[in-house]
Parts: structure tokens; C-alpha cells; sequence
């Protein structure tokens, strides 16, 4: 009996990380690799066009901007992409995503989705007019739907 009530809770304690916990982790790790991106690639441009105090409006004081080459943009474009494409792909595969997000475990898919296009946007705005100020505003409206604080 010790035996089969044994692994019962132990069935029991793997559907409910698998279901319930394997969500909100993933979200929480996604999260993170936001902010780290954020850091890393704020102040990453194509042109080198910023006025200090003026074309930025970001969440960081980044008045020193890295201009990249082509390929350098194009890396990352991808990883900016891939990110939008995870948190997506989280949201649409995972069996409870939706009542998690009812009981406020996870983000709503709503700011799901609209992360997701901010990261998409981020990655096109590079080379175009006034592109720090799109890159300033898409990290602004990403930190702010996510509810991750700034300096």
C-alpha cells in the first residue's frame, strides 16, 4: 500500500511541475534573457546618428553607442527574433498557459503577444530614421509590459 501511495504522489508531483511549474519557470527564464538582451544590446546601433539626451529615450543612460557592421546586425537581429519566437512558442505549446495566466502565475498572452512584437520591431528598426528613439521606445514598452523595473 506504502508502495502505491508512493507512486501516486510521485505521478502526482510530476504532472503538476510538468503542467503547472515547467510553464512559469520557462517564463521567468525567458524574462531574465530579456533583461540581459536589454543590457547587451541597448545601445547597439547601425548608424551613428544619436544626440546625446535627445534621440534616446530609453531606460538607461546610454549615451555611447556601439555601431556594429552587417553581420554583427544581422546576429543580432536573430537573437531578438529567436527570443519573440520563444516566448510565442511557450505561450502556444504549454497545456495550462492560459489558466496560469487567470490565476496571474504568468503574463497574459495579450502581453505575450505584444512583447513579442516589440522585440520584432526592435530588430527593424535598425538603419531606419531615428532608430535610437524606436529602440528606446520598444525596450521601454517591453520592460514596462513584463512589469521589470529600470534604473
Amino acid at each position: 500500500m506504502d508502495k502505491i501511495l508512493s507512486l501516486l504522489l510521485g505521478g502526482i508531483g510530476y504532472l503538476i511541475v510538468y503542467y503547472f511549474w515547467e510553464p512559469i519557470r520557462q517564463i521567468n527564464c525567458q524574462k531574465k534573457e530579456i533583461v540581459v538582451i536589454a543590457t547587451k544590446y541597448a545601445n547597439v546601433r547601425k548608424m551613428s546618428k544619436m544626440k546625446k539626451d535627445i534621440d534616446y529615450d530609453g531606460p538607461y543612460e546610454l549615451y555611447n553607442e556601439v555601431v556594429l557592421n552587417k553581420n554583427e546586425v544581422k546576429q543580432v537581429v536573430r537573437v531578438l527574433r529567436g527570443l519573440s519566437g520563444k516566448l510565442r512558442s511557450i505561450m502556444n505549446t504549454e497545456y495550462f498557459y492560459s489558466f496560469l495566466s487567470k490565476i496571474k502565475l504568468v503574463p497574459k498572452r495579450s502581453i505575450i503577444e505584444e512583447v513579442s512584437k516589440c522585440l520584432i520591431g526592435w530588430s527593424n528598426s535598425f538603419g531606419q530614421e531615428s532608430e535610437s528613439k524606436l529602440i528606446g521606445n520598444y525596450i521601454n514598452s517591453i520592460f514596462k509590459e513584463l512589469n521589470i523595473p529600470t534604473c
